[in-house]
Parts: C-alpha cells; sequence; structure tokens
C-alpha cells in the first residue's frame, strides 16, 4: 500500500529520536542475552527480531485501539463529515510531526508525560522476564517495550487513529514500528556514528520538511491524499484501505 510509506518513513527518518531514547535500552538488552547469544550472529539477530516484533505489535495494538475509537466518532458526525475531520487531523498532525523531526517544536516531547503512569504499572514486570533464556520472554519484553513513554510514538497514534478503523489504524502504526527497525535494532552497534549522522541539524531539517510538505499538501488538497487510499464504511464492516 502506497499510503504506509507515509507512517514507514517518519518512522525512519526519526531516527535521531528513536537512537536517543532506545538506543541504551537496546544494547542493554543485548547484554542481557546469554554470551553464546551474543557471539552467534544468527541467533543474535533472531533475538534482536524477537524484541523488535513484539514491540512493533505493541504499536499496532495501540493504533488498533485509538482507531476503533475515533472511527466511532467520526461515524457519529457522519460518514462524509467525519471522514474530512479525520483527513485533517492526520494532515495537521503530519505537519507538527514534522516541525518535531526538525527542531522547530521541541515542546512536543511533552506528551510523553501522558504514559508515565501506565509505564510504571507495567514496568515492574519486565523484571520477572529476566534472564533472556527462551524466546517467549524475549518477544514479550518487547512487547512491554512497546509502551515506554515515547512523545514521537504519541504523536504518531494521534495521526493513525485518523485513518478511519482499527484495522487501518493498526496498519499505520505497523508501518510506523517497521521504519524504525533499522534504527532500533543497529542502535547497540553503530549507536555512535549513526547517532552522529542523524543529529545533523541540516538532515533533521530536511527530512523535517519533507513531512511538513506532504502534511500541508494533504491539508489544502484532500483530494490528493485520497489518491493513495480510500476508507469504505459499510456498516459494521472494517474500513478497508488499498491503492487506486
Amino acid at each position: 500500500m502506497v499510503s504506509l510509506a507515509i507512517p514507514f518513513l517518519i518512522g525512519l527518518f526519526s531516527a535521531f529520536h528513536c537512537i536517543g531514547m532506545c538506543g541504551g535500552i537496546m544494547t542493554a538488552l543485548t547484554l542481557g542475552l546469554p554470551e553464546k547469544t551474543r557471539t552467534s550472529r544468527l541467533k543474535l539477530l533472531l533475538s534482536l527480531s524477537l524484541y523488535n516484533s513484539g514491540r512493533i505489535l505493541s504499536y499496532a495494538v495501540a493504533g488498533g485501539i485509538a482507531g476503533g475509537v475515533l472511527s466511532g466518532a467520526a461515524d457519529f458526525i457522519g460518514p462524509q463529515n467525519g471522514l474530512a475531520v479525520l483527513q485533517r487531523i492526520a494532515a495537521v498532525i503530519l505537519i507538527l510531526i514534522g516541525l518535531h523531526m526538525a527542531g522547530w517544536l521541541p515542546q512536543l516531547s511533552r506528551i510523553e508525560r501522558i504514559g508515565v503512569p501506565l509505564w510504571q504499572r507495567i514496568e515492574p514486570l519486565t523484571h520477572r522476564l529476566m534472564p533472556f533464556d527462551s524466546s517467549w520472554k524475549i518477544f514479550l519484553y518487547g512487547m512491554i517495550w512497546g509502551w515506554i513513554p515515547c512523545g514521537m510514538v504519541y504523536t504518531m497514534l494521534t495521526s493513525a487513529s485518523a485513518q478511519g478503523g482499527y484495522f487501518a489504524s493498526g496498519l499505520y502504526m505497523a508501518a510506523f514500528g517497521a521504519g524504525t527497525l533499522l534504527p532500533v535494532a543497529s542502535a547497540g552497534f553503530v549507536a555512535g556514528s549513526l547517532r552522529k549522522w542523524v543529529a545533523a541539524p541540516q538532515v533533521r531539517l530536511f527530512f523535517g520538511v519533507l513531512v511538513i510538505a506532504w502534511g500541508v499538501l494533504a491539508l489544502l488538497r484532500p483530494d490528493f491524499a485520497s489518491r493513495f487510499h480510500t476508507m469504505d464504511h459499510a456498516g459494521d464492516d472494517e474500513s478497508v484501505m488499498y491503492c487506486k
């Protein structure tokens, strides 16, 4: 789906945020693996895949919940008006994300405080999963990790919830998580050089302006965005997003 390229690229371009926040976590988790796992490239790759698969699944679940709630509210407003409202919400959120990525809206990270109470409740569960001596422990740890307070994730959740249903919203967040996979998974190995590159003002500015331009275009020309996906509602059936 072409429309999924947007959240995927945002996830990829947000590497400077992902590495800064999750780089240390990824390194610590890697060091927490048994030595025989860390010394085997195949086993280490499998463990990293399990970590991040769990994290991305949590993003998708959160996106589905948010999308289902907002989609119900949009249906209450009306099929046509509700869809128009959702499209404009998504466009505005994209602009805010671009401003944050460019370094012009650092205050956006303050929304991380919203998730602190939930994180304080579920974080103790991670201690029960150590040591990482089985695949399911690694996967579950990744799922819990996916709920760590993160301003970028919360902002993307708001954008995802405007996609028109739990399935489309969940897929949107899964695409975002897939975009963060490379920078997060590689953080423990190339964090120093990669962090230096993505933290460069010109790099952040370039990617931020790209996202802002897309958001402005979608806000001013909703018909442009509709060329990439449509959201159909049929009774209680789920919204289906497809390429034209």
